[in-house]
C-alpha cells in the first residue's frame, strides 16, 4: 500500500506495471492466509522450565519483532516445546532511515512486546534472551543513551526503560525468525 501511495498518481489513473503485478500477487495469495494455523497452547505451566526468546530484524521496507516461549517439563526428559507468542511488523517510514536505525526500531519494538506480554505469565524470574543480527544495535545498547545523538539516544533510553539494555545477543541473519516479518513472505 505504501508503494502505491508513493507513486503519487491520481485515484482514477492506472498503476505502473510493476506495482500492479505486486498488487495482483498479493491478492492471489490473500486467500491462503486462512490456511495458516498457529497453535494457541504453549504447554506452559508455572512449575516448568520457561525461557522467552525475542528476535528483531529490519529491512528497507519494514522492521519486525517476534517473541517465542520455550517450555521444558522439569519432570521428564522430553524435548522442549517452542511456540510463537506474538509477532509484530511495522512499515519503514517513507522518509529514508538508515538500516542500522531501522534495526534499532526493531529492537525497541521487541522491548515493547517483552514489556507487554511477559508480565502476563506467572513466572517469578523470567529468563529472557533478546536476539538481533545487528552488531551496530548491540554496540549502541552497550553504552549509555547520553552517548548518542537524539534518534539513537531516545530509542536506547526507551529500550533500557522498558526491559533493560542488557541481555542482548547476536544471532546469525539466516537463523533470525524476525527476518520473515521484516522482508515479507507469501502465505
Amino acid at each position: 500500500m505504501q508503494e502505491i501511495w508513493l507513486t503519487k498518481i491520481d485515484w482514477d489513473d492506472s498503476q505502473p506495471r510493476n506495482v500492479l503485478l505486486r498488487w495482483e500477487t498479493f491478492l492471489d495469495n490473500y486467500e491462503h492466509i486462512q490456511k495458516i494455523k498457529i497453535p494457541r497452547w504453549t504447554n506452559f505451566t508455572p512449575w516448568d522450565e520457561v525461557e522467552f526468546h525475542g528476535f528483531c530484524d529490519a529491512s528497507e521496507k519494514a522492521y519486525a519483532a517476534a517473541l517465542y516461549i520455550r517450555v521444558r517439563d522439569r519432570a521428564s526428559n522430553n524435548a522442549p516445546h517452542i511456540n510463537l507468542l506474538v509477532g509484530k511488523t511495522k512499515v519503514a517510514p517513507v522518509k529514508t532511515v538508515s538500516l542500522p536505525r531501522l534495526e534499532l526500531c526493531g529492537a525497541l519494538l521487541l522491548a515493547e512486546l517483552i514489556n507487554t506480554f511477559i508480565p502476563q505469565f506467572e513466572v517469578t524470574q523470567p529468563v529472557i534472551y533478546k536476539w538481533t543480527d545487528s552488531t551496530v544495535v548491540l554496540s549502541w545498547l552497550r553504552k549509555p543513551a547520553c552517548t548518542w545523538k537524539t534518534f539513537v539516544a531516545n530509542r536506547v533510553a526507551k529500550i533500557d526503560e522498558l526491559d533493560g539494555a542488557s541481555g542482548w545477543n547476536l544471532v546469525d541473519s539466516a537463523d533470525n525468525p524476525a527476518d520473515l516479518g521484516s522482508r515479507g513472505v507469501s502465505p
